[in-house]
């Protein structure tokens, strides 16, 4: 028996238990499907079959994730009496539907579960969310959840749930190193954010019916990059010049790790690579960096010679290339 032959073991048990049949097509958006491109939320009803399937660490963390999930759920039970007023945690995996204007089912998610407060009338929705420790501690304010790439989905999945029910209130429970932090959610101070969340999955949904267009490319590169469909389903017409292969260990190392960071500038690690990231990068256009895409190009700077002091503010000389703007992009886990 070997370290390895039990490792083996556990991912054919994961893989047995949480790899599931693909899904055919659909016509309605899930909740948690929120993207930042119609297009790429169209694609996702019409060929989930395109998207590659999840690494077995993936499904090991989604499985992790509904175990702590029914943990915390047990625990604010709990926690629930010992509150001012105190609540009770109700229902769980409650179904919720979203209709259009033509009467389509167009959104369609799940509520993890509700509070309802002594005194109250009704309940207010809650959502658990599980992240990587580093964004979780970062996260203090619901607002903050719209920073990340990742983190938008989840922001997005709980408002549609408070717009579906016509609710002004609910909660987020985030999960993080420590005790649990949960955040209020106001959907009238968030609510242009879900009606764009509806106008574009009715867009996505039209694309879904015979013959239909699909929605137009997003101009960000940076979206297809990280699209389950890119390159393959979806082919926007991007052109990018030859990329430098980066293949020093402690720049590769240093800059995946300024990219994990990019999403959370409050943090001192992240204050030192991008410094290091502006230095290392000045005058590259293009490269490739283990996972990431950097992208360079020149910023005009504008600065004052002084042939003497008696004309020293009358002459500017701008510099097209002065400055150097660099952006890191992680493309895969």
């Amino acid at each position: 028996m070997t370290a390895e032959a039990i490792q083996k073991a556990y991912e054919r048990f994961i893989e047995a238990q949480e790899r599931h049949s693909v899904q055919g097509q659909r016509q309605y958006v899930y909740a948690s499907a929120w993207a930042a491109c119609t297009r790429q939320m169209a694609f996702d009803m019409l060929r989930p079959d395109a998207k590659k399937p999840f690494p077995v660490d993936t499904l090991a963390n989604f499985r992790r994730g509904r175990d702590r999930e029914r943990d915390l759920l047990a625990d604010l039970t709990r926690g629930g009496r010992e509150c001012e007023p105190p609540f009770e945690v109700i229902g769980g995996q409650e179904r919720f539907e979203i209709k259009d204007k033509k009467g389509r089912i167009e959104i369609v998610g799940k509520v993890d579960a509700r509070l309802k407060f002594a005194g109250e009338k009704g309940s207010a929705p809650l959502e658990i969310k599980s992240y990587h420790p580093t964004v979780s501690q970062a996260i203090k304010r619901f607002e903050d959840m719209f920073i990340g790439r990742w983190t938008r989905k989840g922001a997005h999945q709980l408002l549609a749930y408070l717009l579906a029910s016509n609710e002004p209130l609910g909660f987020l429970l985030l999960d993080r190193p420590g005790i649990p932090r949960p955040l209020e959610v106001r959907l009238y101070d968030h609510l242009d954010k879900a009606e764009d969340f509806l106008a574009r999955a009715e867009v996505a949904l039209d694309a879904t019916e015979d013959g239909a267009p699909l929605p137009p490319y997003i101009d960000d590169p940076a979206e297809c990059r990280v699209c389950d469909f890119y390159g393959h389903t979806c082919q926007p017409p991007l052109a990018y010049d030859a990329a430098t292969i980066i293949t020093d260990e402690e720049t590769v190392w240093q800059t995946e790790r300024y990219a994990e960071l990019d999403e959370l500038p409050e943090i001192q690690e992240h204050t030192r690579l991008e410094k290091w990231a502006k230095e290392r990068y000045r005058g590259v256009e293009q490269a490739i960096a283990g996972k990431c895409v950097v992208e360079g190009k020149p910023r005009k700077t504008t600065k004052t010679v002084f042939p003497d002091e008696a004309t020293k503010l009358k002459y500017q000389v701008s510099d097209p290339k002065g400055g150097w703007i660099t952006t890191i992009t992680k493309v895969s886990k």
